[in-house]
């Protein structure tokens, strides 16, 4: 109900007044059938009100918040009065603008059930008002010529001044700023500082997880109604598939399903000293962390560039799990990924886990093979294949 009057209401239409009005208005409505706020289980902002359901009414020209302009209260709503009207005179409902019009409801009705609600789901109903721009003719064809052809001039001069009034409004950046930032930082930098961290993590997760090898990650939530930025961390193409996890960490000894996104630093913090044994963090930026349960042998690694002036080192660690293994003993070896060539040792078995390579030694050409074994046994239990050439790039 929120989103459709969202839809319904554009900046070009309001006056102080009249967003009272409105929200008078959709207040009773919601109350006369039990429905207060605040409440976190319908409503994402727990201490809201009535007053603040609708943001579009304080930020008109923010994209994630206005909705789509003067065309859906001028024609896309119209046309859609007139394919009901239809349907009822006529009774006959199978048809290709009825289809449209259900296709419409259960939409709206699968955002309402699926979702708390947030001003800026409005973005989400896209996908929903392109297929509605199919109904516009059948408005045009229920009107007389000369006044459809009036209307349809009052309805785009009426359009095109919302248009320019959304340019008009718009918070234009600094020039010698927006050379100066990189294209993949301006978003974050310009519109959401705040979520830096989350793009600075997603890219060094495309780096260290490539979608190829990782093809599936699972986002740790504490409920699914907590509300997570997503769209970074599906890869460059958007071939990632990332599955919502609610696990119950309160157990001593949850069912991991696989490799973790955390983006909650408290849960990163629970994890790391309550699942220490279980699970391995490998921290991507201040906010975004892979977890990856130790049910095989993990290696992780980073590149500290700490002095500025000296070379960059690869530290690098491998972890198994407590209990795997007595005594484990590890390899660290250069191998090329085509075969072909004698792998090169870089250093032979020791309970030594950690490994570090000067920037002068990466070959990216190669890959580094990381083996364990019990100690005193010539039997590889585990090995992994890391690529150089990601650990090469700047």
């Amino acid at each position: 109900m929120a989103s459709t009057t969202t839809l319904l209401t554009p900046n070009l239409f309001l006056t102080p007044e009249r967003r009272l009005e409105i929200i008078n208005i959709f207040r009773i409505v919601n109350e006369s059938v039990g429905i207060t706020l605040p409440n976190e289980r319908i409503f994402a902002h727990i201490d809201r009100s009535w007053s603040h359901v609708f943001d579009h009414f304080e930020t008109p020209f923010n994209s994630d918040k206005a909705g789509f302009g003067t065309i859906v209260p001028l024609l896309i709503a119209p046309s859609a009065i007139f394919v009901v009207a239809d349907a009822l005179r006529r009774r006959t409902l199978f048809t290709i603008p009825g289809y449209l019009l259900l296709f419409a409801a259960l939409y709206l009705a699968t955002l309402a059930l699926s979702l708390t609600y947030s001003a800026d789901h409005v973005r989400y109903l896209i996908e929903m008002v392109i297929p509605l721009l199919v109904l516009v003719p059948v408005l045009i064809a229920r009107l007389p010529v000369v006044p459809g052809l009036i209307y349809l001039a009052v309805a785009a001069s009426l359009m095109v001044t919302d248009a320019y009034q959304a340019y008009w409004q718009n918070d234009q950046r600094p020039p010698d700023r927006v050379m100066s930032t990189p294209r993949d930082d301006q978003y974050a930098t310009f519109v959401a500082p705040d979520r830096f961290p989350y793009y600075d993590g997603a890219r060094l997760l495309d780096r260290k997880y490539p979608v190829d090898q990782w093809p599936e990650l699972f986002l740790l939530k504490p409920s699914l109604d907590a509300v997570v930025i997503e769209y970074p961390f599906l890869g460059p193409s958007g071939r990632r598939r990332l599955t919502y996890w609610v696990g119950d960490v309160g157990q001593p000894r949850p069912s991991w399903p696989g490799p973790l996104l955390v983006l909650d630093p408290r849960l990163a913090e629970q994890l790391s000293t309550r699942f220490a044994d279980q699970i391995v963090l490998d921290r991507l930026s201040s906010s975004v962390w892979v977890g990856l349960p130790l049910d095989r042998l993990r290696v992780l690694w980073q590149v500290d560039q700490s002095d500025g002036l000296a070379p960059p080192i690869v530290r690098i660690g491998a972890r198994v799990a407590p209990g795997q293994y007595r005594r484990p003993e590890f390899r660290f070896m250069a191998i090329r990924p085509e075969g072909g060539d004698t792998p090169r040792l870089i250093r032979d078995f020791s309970a030594d886990p950690t490994l570090m390579l000067q920037w002068s030694d990466i070959v990216p050409v190669l890959d580094l093979q990381v083996e364990v074994r019990e100690a005193g046994s010539d039997r590889v239990q585990e090995r992994v294949l890391v690529p150089q050439r990601i650990m090469y790039l700047p």
